[in-house]
């Protein structure tokens, strides 16, 4: 390891072989350690998760959009042509609040299978579709969630570095951590969305995975307050 820390921290982000979720606590450490609470708080969201928070304050870049799809008992799962465009693009479109870790192991698992979260018969019937129907989901889209917050990292970096800001030993002198409250880039862009905020995650919780035929491997509830969320707006 470099004394120099931040230089450090730039040398695990071109490695790509180091996942960003083993990243992130470095970055957070410098960040606090620089006292750019803005940066640090938003880093901290990355690791943890953005659990409890109003979707309107998750970032805009963790939006995903998917394809409505039913389960026929025959052919497997087909798509589901909608009228109301409104109403499929509530049900499709969301924002995941997810840690990177958890997005990590989400697409560790077969690579050869396809995300999708479940609809509950609840919005079966809200369609008027008389077959259960899932949301299925690029990989692509939680990748990009991945290389986005890396890119993130590593630009701030470099605009540490231009500015003189290396740390030594783990510590940062008190002129550095002066200069650092000045950057420009430590406050991040957070635009807000519309979107819904139904959570897509690994394993048991709220996410499916299907082989490439499209069998279903099971079914999953819908999380209550995104079920009362669409009955609001369809009472309008």
């Amino acid at each position: 390891m470099s004394k120099d820390i931040v230089t450090d921290l730039q040398k695990d982000l071109i490695n790509q072989s180091k996942p960003t979720s083993e990243i992130l606590p470095k970055a957070y450490l410098i960040a606090k350690k620089l006292q750019l609470e803005d940066f640090s708080s938003w880093l901290k969201l990355e690791m943890d998760g953005y659990r409890n928070i109003e979707e309107q304050n998750i970032p805009d870049y963790r939006s995903i959009s998917g394809q409505i799809k039913a389960k026929n008992p025959f052919n497997g799962w087909i798509p589901v042509c909608i009228d109301d465009k409104k109403l499929e693009k509530t049900l499709s479109e969301r924002k995941c609040s997810q840690s990177i870790k958890e997005l990590e192991k989400l697409l560790e698992e077969d690579k050869d299978k396809n995300l999708y979260t479940a609809l509950s018969g609840e919005f079966s019937k809200l369609l008027d579709y008389p077959l259960p129907c899932g949301v299925f989901y690029g990989r692509s889209q939680f990748v990009a969630i991945l290389n986005l917050v890396r890119n993130k990292i590593l630009d701030w970096t470099l605009d540490l570095e231009s500015k003189g800001i290396k740390g030594k030993n783990m510590e940062f002198l008190e002129e550095e951590v002066e200069k650092a409250q000045t950057s420009s880039t430590t406050t991040v862009n957070n635009i807000y969305g519309g979107t819904n905020n139904f959570q897509v995650a690994q394993g048991n919780d709220t996410v499916y995975q299907t082989q490439n035929n499209q069998k279903s491997s099971g079914f999953l509830s819908m999380l209550w307050n995104g079920l009362k969320k669409i009955f609001t707006w369809w009472k309008k």
